[in-house]
């Protein structure tokens, strides 16, 4: 109890935390200030003093292990994005080099009409097999979880010459449940780097002019609007987000609207940066093109940050808005004089409505990756362009992009797991600080891809008789074991990590509470 009061910081001592000296100081001042002949005034006041000690100590130490679980919640999000985009980059263009193939023999003539195919196969490929791949692994990792359960079940009750086997069984267990995860995870960037391929082979069949990007930067945010106006998609969506036990494979068709924010984010991003790239193709000094990525960078975050910040103001509003409305008028009978033009004029304002403020929220999350490109831009122009004198991150050779996507990694892994949004007074900073979150696993998963690339390409050139697509294809099952054991690994460190605090969280009588707002993060 003397540690936990020495840690502690009091309001009477200007929230400072108290010594043993201070504390032997406030004792002693109590009982030589007190009169001796009122005992109970000195026990009641040193025990009053006690019981605020206590509170301050309990209150330090829930904030604590929140603030723990918190990071340890950011840092595995961080985690599966980045291995995410990683294998989901390499399997779409290990697939897309096999599509080559059979578009070849196509006898398309022109280069990018013969790619707007291939990747526009690819593409509906993904979609269709996704979907199966998603319900199948779904369902075999419930049941996984159903047999961890009675393993841990029985291991109670076992035997000391079967905890071997029954230790053996387990390990295996997790590391199969762990690569169910990791696919499930992996899945869906697949058909998102699938259908951004798509939307960067079909902006390369038009000049390099702005206006085709704009078009297509439109005709995506309004085509994925429609798609998720739909009920079959809210309904579906709400399955997953409360893991309906009755999720069918239906339903991740109807999902998969939702895995072109991607491609709408590089439809965008191509707009904005046109002009940038048009003014650093005019320079030729690095520092000129560093300062130019710079400026965009801030005009582009500014920009992002002001929009989420005001719609965020905007929901706001109309929530207190509607709420308001709600309780002035709890009855409103519809009007039965109202003629059948008129209701289908309403239905389609009202459609007109559902659109644009559907299209306003598809925007808004396209510039989430609109930012985390220019986040990556600007690190690889001050890494590659300015310091090493590279045009980019493939000009460079595999050493330095391996140096450089191991101080991506550490440096943003570290700006995850300590940027706190929960302390921000001011919505800009909360907007900004959640857009470098976002962006973190991203361009860490950008950099690590780009020195496979390398190392591909580089591995080509040494043995040039070696088949491209076979090179590929091992690499790939290479990346997809590495990954898989590293995923594992982490998931075991995180389990006991996370023991560690359920344990803290007993020890001082705070269990239920900390089960409460983190109940996901204790099943382990």
């Amino acid at each position: 109890l003397a540690q936990d009061i020495a840690a502690a910081p009091t309001p009477a001592l200007g929230g400072r935390a108290p010594n043993g000296a201070t504390l032997r100081l406030v004792v002693g001042v109590a009982m030589t200030s007190a009169e001796p002949e009122d005992p109970d005034k000195i026990i009641n006041t040193l025990t009053a003093d006690l019981e605020s000690l206590r509170k301050a100590v309990r209150t330090r130490v829930h904030r604590r292990l929140h603030e723990d679980l918190a990071v340890g919640q950011t840092v595995k999000t961080f985690v599966i994005k980045s291995l995410a985009t990683i294998v989901g980059w390499f399997t779409a263009n290990t697939i897309v080099l096999f599509m080559h193939h059979l578009t070849n023999t196509f006898g398309i003539e022109d280069a990018s009409m013969r790619s707007f195919v291939t990747y526009s196969i690819d593409a509906a490929l993904c979609s269709l097999l996704v979907p199966f791949g998603m319900w199948g692994l779904e369902r075999l990792r419930k049941r996984m979880t159903t047999q961890k359960k009675a393993q841990r079940a029985s291991a109670k009750d076992a035997e000391d010459v079967k905890q071997v086997k029954e230790a053996t069984k387990a390990e295996i267990l997790d590391l199969s449940r762990t690569q169910v995860e990791l696919a499930l995870a992996c899945l869906p960037a697949l058909v998102a780097w699938a259908l951004n391929d798509w939307a960067k082979s079909f902006v390369a069949l038009f000049e390099s002019t702005m206006w085709p990007q704009i078009f297509t930067a439109i005709a995506l945010t309004i085509v994925v609007s429609i798609s998720q106006l739909f009920p079959c998609f809210k309904t579906a969506m709400r399955q997953i987000k409360q893991k309906d036990p009755l999720q069918s494979l239906a339903t991740q068709f109807k999902v998969l609207p939702k895995y072109a924010a991607l491609a709408t984010g590089y439809a965008w991003n191509e707009v904005f940066n046109y002009p940038v790239e048009h003014i650093q193709d005019q320079l030729n000094a690095p520092l000129f093109i560093f300062m130019i990525q710079v400026i965009y960078f801030i005009i582009i975050t500014s920009v992002i940050s002001g929009l989420q910040t005001l719609w965020s103001i905007r929901n706001t509003r109309l929530k207190k808005e509607e709420a308001k409305k709600a309780d002035e008028q709890p009855t409103a009978q519809p009007e039965s004089s109202q003629s059948s033009l008129d209701t289908v004029k309403d239905t389609v304002e009202d459609i007109g409505e559902d659109l644009l403020e559907m299209s306003s929220h598809i925007f808004l999350d396209s510039m989430q990756f609109v930012y985390a490109w220019a986040v990556s831009d600007t690190a690889n122009s001050l890494f590659f362009t300015f310091l090493l004198g590279c045009t980019g991150p493939t000009s460079c050779g595999y050493p330095t992009n391996f140096a450089f996507a191991i101080l991506v990694t550490v440096l943003f892994s570290y700006t995850a797991a300590t940027l706190n949004t929960d302390h921000r007074q001011s919505a800009w900073n909360y907007a900004a600080a959640n857009l470098i979150v976002s962006s973190c696993s991203l361009c860490c998963g950008w950099a690590w891809a780009n020195f496979c690339k390398t190392a591909i390409n580089s591995a080509l050139q040494i043995d040039m008789g070696a088949a491209v697509e076979i090179i590929w294809l091992v690499a790939l099952v290479f990346v997809w074991g590495t990954i898989s054991l590293t995923y594992h690994r982490y998931e075991i460190e995180r389990a006991a990590w996370m023991r560690k605090l359920k344990e803290d969280a007993v020890g001082h009588g705070i269990e239920q509470a900390l089960m409460e707002k983190h109940h996901s993060s204790f099943k382990i």
